[in-house]
């Protein structure tokens, strides 16, 4: 039996989200389907899964067994979800529950479906955990999704999905939080369900080299007038051309500047010693644990800095001690020579996670006008000058000016990933930090906001620091690259000498698996 959409149309209002699609998923098929971001991607599988808003507006069939999805009554639902069908959300924080143990949340599908011993569902909780990437994974069930790191919490949710090995399998952007090593570990583990256990998978992503290296059946490019084309692994190149997934002509190749930044202008961030201690209550180590460990290196003005490694390596908690929103156990962070609370209106922030970034209560305008409110009282703007200000961030991110009205559940996640960057340069500051900031956005959305962000650090000589686990992103972005393993800085180098002639043996890991999954 195959999972099969036949003519599915969804509108909102008047506006149509998806217009007569029609497609398949059979057993131990894996199927990919990209498109730009909004074009619907991530409602196709919402709408599969039956988690429509009733605003929604929808024809068509989802056929599965023979039955209509379309028309099963929630108790029917229920039954099947999890069981059936599962799904890997997009944003990872926003699906698990913040009260909730993660060993607790791995086995509550085991619980409802195959009513097993709590024991037993944290045994093959843990036995989930492991076999998505987490090491010592016991001691990961008593905590709390706030304690783990967004690629660590990313991997919880694929655990929970796949824990009761459903027949089928959505998963929207599964990996994007994942640094190169782990999606090549996902890959060959989604790869092993499909063709060792029969899973059919609905792959979404923005990332044509994990659908390669997925060994792909079927190939779907979606915009909102419907499914334009289709193929097989072997035609994916065709793909890479195509205007929904290509790099615009528009767009340099490279986005770092011609111009190297003066190593005569003073550090705009100087980051000593840093050191970031955690102790757990009740515990059975008699030592703390350390998420940075005595990390020290600059940042100059205009100057573009990566900083990569492994999913719970610290790199989070390093960005949230660098903008003040985590206390440093020992050590300093001075930017523009003073203390950072003393500079906070000239460095923001664009976080991995872009709609646990937002009051969902609040329209965009509003959202994106806050930092404003940093200004000095006699820099102040009135309503309409920041009204016209929010509209031209907006435009500059390639939105229009009508979504500032917009809530921020009406947009996809690559949308909400570019409001939350229109947020963080309404200010001009000095310094962005950007947590995954291009994670979430399809190759033409990313190539436009790369532009954007160097053309805005060479006239306004802005500094970034890149926090990614893209490295072909960071081969086109970086002047200088930052790896991070287990809490310390073991390898820093500009960017041509540190992918020419990488130096430590975990950055030559992380560089051969990128490689691995560009040749798919």
């Amino acid at each position: 039996m195959s999972l099969s959409v036949e003519h599915f149309s969804l509108s909102i209002g008047k506006k149509m989200i998806l217009q007569d699609i029609s497609f398949s998923v059979s057993p131990g098929e894996v199927v990919v389907l990209v498109g730009e971001s909004g074009c619907g991607k991530s409602m196709t599988a919402l709408a599969i899964m039956r988690l429509l808003s009733e605003a929604c507006v929808e024809t068509g069939r989802i056929i599965l067994d023979g039955n209509d999805l379309c028309r099963c009554r929630d108790p029917e639902l229920f039954r099947i979800r999890g069981r059936d069908i599962s799904m890997i959300f997009q944003e990872p924080m926003t699906a698990l529950n913040p009260l909730m143990t993660i060993g607790n949340q791995v086995a509550e599908a085991l619980l409802v479906h195959c009513q097993a011993s709590h024991i037993d569902a944290l045994h093959i909780a843990c036995k989930t955990l492991a076999e998505v990437g987490f090491q010592g994974a016991s001691d990961f069930l008593g905590r709390y999704p706030h304690e783990l790191s967004g690629g660590q919490r990313q991997r919880v949710c694929m655990a929970m999905a796949i824990a009761l090995c459903p027949r089928f399998l959505l998963a929207d952007e599964p990996t994007t939080a994942l640094d190169a090593v782990s999606r090549l570990h996902i890959c060959k583990h989604l790869r092993a369900l499909s063709v060792e256990q029969g899973v059919g998978i609905l792959l979404i992503t923005h990332d044509l080299g994990f659908a390669s290296a997925m060994s792909s059946d079927q190939v779907l490019i979606l915009r909102t007038d419907g499914i334009l084309e289709s193929g097989t692994k072997q035609s994916l190149s065709m793909f890479m051309h195509h205007d929904c997934v290509s790099v615009s002509a528009d767009f340099p190749a490279s986005f770092r500047s011609s111009l190297p930044p003066d190593p005569s202008l003073p550090p705009v961030l100087e980051v000593r010693d840093a050191v970031c201690e955690y102790v757990s209550f009740p515990s059975s180590s008699l030592f703390p644990f350390f998420a940075v460990k005595d990390v020290s290196f600059s940042i100059r003005k205009g100057e573009i800095v990566a900083l990569v490694g492994e999913s719970g390596c610290g790199k989070s908690t390093l960005m949230r001690a660098i903008l003040g929103l985590e206390t440093l156990s020992a050590g300093s962070v001075r930017f523009d020579g003073a203390p950072i609370d003393l500079s906070r209106r000239k460095v923001q922030a664009v976080f991995q996670d872009p709609y646990d970034s937002f009051n969902p209560r609040h329209r965009v305008d509003r959202l994106v006008s806050e930092p404003l409110f940093l200004l000095d009282r006699d820099r102040s703007l009135c309503s309409a000058e920041r009204a016209i200000l929010v509209e031209e961030m907006l435009e500059l991110v390639g939105l229009s000016a009508s979504d500032s009205r917009k809530y921020i559940h009406e947009f996809s996640g690559g949308q909400r990933q570019r409001i939350s960057i229109a947020r963080a340069l309404i200010l001009r500051p000095l310094l962005i930090v950007l947590d995954e900031a291009t994670s979430a956005l399809d190759v033409r959305s990313r190539s436009h906001i790369l532009s954007l962000l160097s053309r805005l650090s060479s006239h306004f000589s802005m500094a970034y620091l890149l926090v990614s686990h893209d490295l072909s992103l960071v081969s086109e972005v970086a002047d200088r690259v930052l790896v991070m393993k287990a809490g310390r800085l073991v390898e820093e180098g500009t960017t041509a000498q540190l992918f020419a002639q990488p130096s430590h043996p975990y950055t030559r890991d992380l560089l051969d698996a990128m490689r691995s999954l560009d040749r798919g």
